[in-house]
């Protein structure tokens, strides 16, 4: 039996932050969501001043200003950067890594290796080539993985590596009774609300759980967390080249927007920087659906929302052939009159690059085509988003979400590069 980790990174938007700008340390700082609504990440500082998570901004300014709470813009091209060489140190460590989340990875350990010191090793390790600080718990299942990792961002004195295995039953048994039920992984709210009516309320109380009666309200998915907290292990690490069944892109906008024209440039953005993740995959889609909505909070005004799906013929990669059929679909589900708040674009019916049949009568050829991208990548990968793009995007878009507090692309745009001067 090999033993899973999980590798949670600590705070990991505003550690993000921190890597950047070390003044921070110490300091309550709170990273806020697409146009700065809510707090999304927290500092422990910020956590031990009662600031919760999902915080709506303008309620607590008073207690911003009151504590120096520093206020920062999600900026998720650095987290997302951050995350990719997070993954990466993590890769050099462990046999093979499932990226759950953007701060969350599950790693199979090598067999026989002392457990504890592994986990300091690959922590030292990560913090040392990104500087983000992670918390590992190791277990014989996933979910008891993750449950270790949670009872081990409590405990500063594991020094942020919990193996679950290496304690007996009774100190097992004595965290589960501690541990709520809906805190554990593959639960949810609405299960947890049945559970606890039924005087299931810890871990502990769900692990000695009927096995027909967890079946039976939970299905097979509840009886295999049932089994995990048992230590048999039902949750595999997933297999990263399992085909991708779709790639989105959707925001909502800074302020709403009535024109035509500024609502046809969202949704090309968004078309481009779908296309762009879909090269990175090495696939072409045969269909694209777009959507528009109005602001459902402001009750006040018209709503409307629609959404419709084109073809891609043929199936292609290349954003000015994508754009056509994006555009074709913003026109059916337009209406003017209305104030919109939010669009997106989804690409669907995805296959890899390879096993396309991209027409033998295009107009370009697919070595033209393939040329184009790959020369407009790699400007986009060097200069980044700002530097390129199809001229359907706009200029100004002044639509875009706020983002006042946002910090620099400290690693993805040379013109936000650190410069340290002797």
């Amino acid at each position: 039996m090999h033993n899973f980790a999980i590798v949670d990174c600590n705070n990991f938007f505003v550690s993000c932050e921190r890597v950047f700008n070390p003044k921070l340390e110490g300091k309550p700082v709170v990273v806020l969501s697409s146009n700065d609504g809510c707090v999304v990440a927290r500092s422990n500082e910020a956590k031990a001043l009662g600031i919760p998570m999902g915080a709506p901004a303008f309620q607590y300014a008073g207690l911003f200003r009151q504590h120096n709470v520093i206020q920062f813009s999600s900026n998720f091209e650095l987290y997302v950067d951050m995350s990719r060489r997070v993954v990466g140190a993590i890769k050099s460590f462990g046999d093979i890594v499932e990226q759950y989340s953007v701060d969350e990875s599950f790693v199979t350990l090598p067999k026989g290796c002392d457990t504890a010191l592994w986990g300091q090793k690959l922590r030292e390790r990560v913090k040392k080539w990104t500087g983000i600080p992670v918390s590992i718990g190791i277990a014989s299942t996933k979910t008891l993985s993750k449950i270790a990792n949670k009872i081990c961002k409590k405990n500063e004195h594991m020094m942020g590596v919990f193996d679950w295995e290496g304690i007996d039953e009774i100190e097992q048994d004595r965290y589960l009774e501690s541990f709520p039920v809906e805190d554990v992984w593959g639960v949810g709210r609405q299960y947890s609300r049945f559970l606890q009516k039924c005087g299931i309320d810890d871990a502990w109380d769900l692990r000695r759980a009927d096995d027909k009666f967890i079946k039976k309200r939970m299905t097979v998915v509840g009886l295999r967390t049932v089994f995990e907290l048992r230590g048999i292990p039902c949750i595999e690490i997933a297999d990263l080249k399992a085909e991708r069944k779709s790639i989105a892109h959707t925001k909502t906008f800074g302020r709403t927007i009535t024109d035509y024209n500024e609502l046809k440039q969202a949704v090309s953005l968004y078309t481009h920087l779908a296309c762009f993740k879909m090269r990175r995959y090495n696939l072409v889609a045969s269909e694209i659906s777009v959507f528009i909505l109005t602001d459902r909070f402001r009750e006040d005004l018209p709503q409307y929302g629609n959404s419709t799906k084109v073809q891609i013929l043929p199936q292609s990669d290349n954003v000015h052939d994508v754009l056509v059929s994006s555009e074709k679909a913003f026109n059916a589900i337009f209406r003017d009159g209305y104030r919109y708040k939010k669009a997106g674009v989804i690409l669907t019916g995805l296959c890899p690059k390879i096993a396309s049949n991209q027409g033998m009568f295009s107009k370009k050829t697919n070595a033209e085509s393939d040329a184009l991208m790959k020369a407009f990548d790699k400007l986009v990968n060097k200069y980044g988003h700002n530097a390129l793009y199809p001229a359907a995007c706009g200029v100004k878009r002044k639509w875009t979400t706020k983002a006042e507090k946002r910090s620099n692309c400290y690693t993805t745009r040379i013109e936000d590069l650190v410069v340290c001067l002797a």
